[in-house]
């Protein structure tokens, strides 16, 4: 078994070595359809039809002028020396200089793209020189810049908005695309992830994208584009993986006036719906922020540090620097609760864990590690107490100077009453 196999290797090796020795191209336009036919034909004869059905008017028309002409020779010229095999180099490079032709692409990039790549065929491997044309003939069919497969929906694929919108050189020996102002976009696992109207150098052969400038908005958790976005300077990213990080960006919302320093990730996940989504995240580098008018509610007012997951605003704190959410009611404080973290969203507020001041005129009702929860819709607050350790300890009341085994609690804004619900098997009760 293991000799048919290596005959077969065999075969396949001297196959691709005879195709090549025995294949010359004429610099001559209607003899060279016929030889790229006949060289094609070595690997697939009926691929070979199809491309010169499509490519020859191409070939024959305004793009390919005598000095294009002349670079298509001199760099298939190139390979050949190179002995790179029909399959995938060859093909790819047909494929390149027809989705590149047929794009309407600038002839002025035609002419760099092909001195890159004799560039590329002198200094480096044949791996290397498979390496640029696969990226190239991606490049030039639909601005696919990196692509694990076309066919698999979990395939990490990096795409820029404007393929011709580049200009390629050599930068520390290695070849580079130059793009200005383009969208970065990547797509993985039915979802995407974009960075807009930024620029950058591409490294084909390292698949390393080094950015400047941009601006990545929150429309996958369904917030405004306009209103909740950041701005990014220099990044980099590594294009094999579908997520990222950038350091030292700006943030802006309708949080705050202005914009937040601070450290953005993003990941690109299997969309689950928008209520789902937790990326983009930025995190605040501050961790004393001040938010007045928490979802535009005058009453509810956050200070501490700022993170935003998707769709969610978590206000964060430490041991030693809890933040706070404060509740007010015709001008007067009446709740204080301190934690490490508060969920802030479109619904409302949200902690599973905080020291609660529940104050009535100059008493008040206090837990230690209460779960809370106000809703925006209801404007209703709700402090319940857990079931085991802290969380299971009771509210102490210091009016009546007692403490209160109570479920919850439970006041909406504005109402004079306050309802308790007791524990199970008991009845609720209400105090003013």
């Amino acid at each position: 078994m293991k000799f048919k196999v290596y005959l077969t290797i065999l075969f396949f090796a001297s196959f691709f070595s005879k195709a090549l020795s025995q294949s010359s191209f004429t610099p001559e336009p209607e003899k060279f359809l016929k030889d790229v036919q006949a060289f094609i034909g070595n690997y697939d004869k009926t691929k070979a039809k199809k491309y010169i059905k499509s490519f020859e008017p191409l070939w024959l028309g305004d793009f390919f002028t005598p000095d294009n002409k002349a670079l298509v020779y001199a760099s298939l010229n190139s390979m050949e020396e190179k002995k790179l095999n029909v399959y995938p180099d060859f093909i790819n490079y047909f494929n390149a200089i027809y989705n590149y032709s047929n794009s309407g692409m600038s002839s002025e990039n035609f002419e760099k793209w092909n001195s890159t790549l004799d560039n590329v065929i002198k200094k480096y491997n044949n791996k290397r020189v498979q390496d640029f044309l696969k990226v190239s003939n991606n490049l030039f069919l639909d601005g696919t810049i990196y692509v694990t497969s076309r066919t698999q929906k979990a395939a990490t694929r990096w795409q820029v908005s404007k393929k011709d919108n580049f200009d390629i050189q050599f930068v520390k020996k290695l070849p580079v695309f130059i793009f200005n102002e383009v969208d970065l976009r990547c797509f993985s696992k039915n979802d995407s992830s974009v960075i807009r109207n930024t620029s950058g150098q591409f490294f084909p052969l390292t698949s390393l994208w080094n950015g400047n400038g941009g601006k990545i908005d929150w429309q996958r958790a369904k917030k405004d584009k306009d209103i909740y976005y950041a701005k990014v300077n220099s990044y980099n990213i590594g294009l094999k993986s579908s997520s990222y990080y950038i350091d030292s960006v700006l943030f802006y919302s309708s949080y705050f006036d202005y914009p937040i320093m601070g450290k953005l990730t993003e990941k690109v996940l299997s969309f689950r719906g928008y209520s789902k989504v937790i990326y983009p995240a930025f995190e605040s580098y501050s961790k004393r922020l001040n938010i007045k008018n928490v979802n535009n509610n005058k009453n509810v007012e956050f200070d501490g540090g700022f993170t935003i997951r998707g769709r969610n605003l978590y206000g964060s704190g430490t041991i030693n620097n809890l933040s706070k959410l404060k509740l007010s009611y015709d001008g007067k404080e009446i709740l204080v609760a301190e934690s490490i973290g508060f969920i802030i969203n479109d619904e409302g507020v949200t902690s599973d864990k905080a020291r609660v001041k529940f104050s009535i005129d100059s008493d008040s009702i206090i837990h230690p590690a209460s779960n809370l929860v106000f809703s925006e819709n209801t404007k209703t607050l709700t402090l319940s107490r857990g079931e085991e350790g802290i969380l299971a300890a009771p509210f102490y009341n210091s009016y009546h100077k007692l403490d209160m085994y109570v479920e919850t609690l439970s006041w909406k804004l504005g109402e004079p009453l306050i309802n308790f619900s007791a524990p199970k098997g008991t009845k609720s009760i209400k105090t003013a």
